[in-house]
């Protein structure tokens, strides 16, 4: 593995075994969010976990479908640690002899928020999401009942408020402008600014998301 523990992420390689074990991560925190994928055989997916899903469930980073369940992903994560993350008996990211990549990330405050919120479907005020920083750059993924695609907001390509410039992991087009979607960043979170049901649908709606700051304050450098 190779982490940076002030960033709180960590990218890791391993061969797999087809067996329940620990593989090493290095970011002296449990792992919030994780994008795995096998590199020796074509055809399988990117498997993702966040905290806020539950252990015995995964997503598809190249779909748009709703989380599944399988407790043999990640072994239920039953061993996650502040040194180690579970692997289970799934050959989707443990086939035996079959190198696999896997991204994790630990929140680290001021600098990344890895959480989930609940929509209220109310088209141009939103909830708002506490992040404790200004986001760069926000991914979304609605998680029940609904198959609606992977969206990413970031403030280079979507300088000002409202923010409508998306693009989309699991979608094979560019980036999108539509007034059905917009946000806006704010000093220490963002803003949902429509009814749309990828980002704010009814009052049952509940969204992951994983934001990162534009300007670090917890490590940052004085002038």
């Amino acid at each position: 593995y190779r982490a940076n523990t002030d960033a709180g992420f960590s990218i890791v390689t391993w061969t797999g075994t087809t067996s329940n074990e620990t593989v090493a991560h290095g970011l002296n925190a449990k792992p919030d969010f994780m994008i795995c994928k096998k590199r020796s055989t074509g055809g399988n997916s990117w498997i993702v976990w966040h905290k806020d899903i539950g252990d015995t469930k995964y997503l598809i980073l190249n779909g748009a479908a709703d989380p599944d369940t399988d407790a043999t992903l990640f072994n239920s994560h039953t061993n996650d640690s502040s040194t180690v993350f579970s692997l289970g008996t799934n050959n989707s990211i443990s086939d035996t002899d079959d190198t696999a990549i896997a991204y994790l990330w630990s929140e680290v405050e001021g600098y990344s928020k890895i959480g989930s919120y609940t929509g209220n479907g109310v088209d141009g005020n939103g909830p708002f999401v506490w992040c404790g920083f200004r986001p760069a750059w926000i991914l979304i993924k609605r998680t029940e009942a609904y198959t609606q695609n992977w969206i990413i907001y970031d403030t280079k390509t979507g300088p000002y408020n409202e923010i409508s410039n998306t693009l989309s992991p699991n979608q094979t087009v560019g980036e999108t402008w539509t007034t059905d979607d917009e946000i806006d960043v704010v000093s220490n979170g963002f803003k949902l600014r429509s009814n749309s049901g990828f980002n704010n649908g009814s009052t049952s709606a509940i969204y992951i998301f994983a934001a990162f700051a534009e300007t670090p304050f917890k490590y940052a450098n004085a002038r």
